[in-house]
C-alpha cells in the first residue's frame, strides 16, 4: 500500500506556493535564493526544501498513527 502525497514549496514569508523560475521544471540548486511571485521576497532553496521535508514528516506520522489506529480496531474486532 503506497500513499503519494505532493508538498509544494511554500515562501518563507507569504505561504505562496509560486516562485519566479527561469523556466518549467527548473530545479534551483542547493543554497540557491528563489524569488517569490507572491510577495517579491527572495527566499533560500535548501530552507525551502527543509521545511518541506519537516512537512512531510508530519503528513507521514499523522498516515502512521491513522493506520496503527485503524489496526488495534480491527484486532479488537477479531479477538472479541
Amino acid at each position: 500500500m503506497e500513499e503519494k502525497t505532493a508538498i509544494p514549496l511554500r515562501c518563507v514569508f507569504c505561504k505562496s506556493t509560486s516562485f519566479d523560475v527561469p523556466y518549467e521544471g527548473y530545479e534551483p540548486k542547493s543554497g540557491e535564493q528563489i524569488r517569490c511571485a507572491n510577495c517579491g521576497r527572495s527566499n533560500d532553496y535548501s530552507s525551502l526544501l527543509s521545511l518541506a521535508r519537516k512537512e512531510g514528516e508530519k503528513i507521514a506520522k499523522e498516515i502512521i498513527d491513522s493506520k496503527i489506529k485503524e489496526f488495534q480496531k480491527n484486532i479488537r474486532k477479531m479477538f472479541k
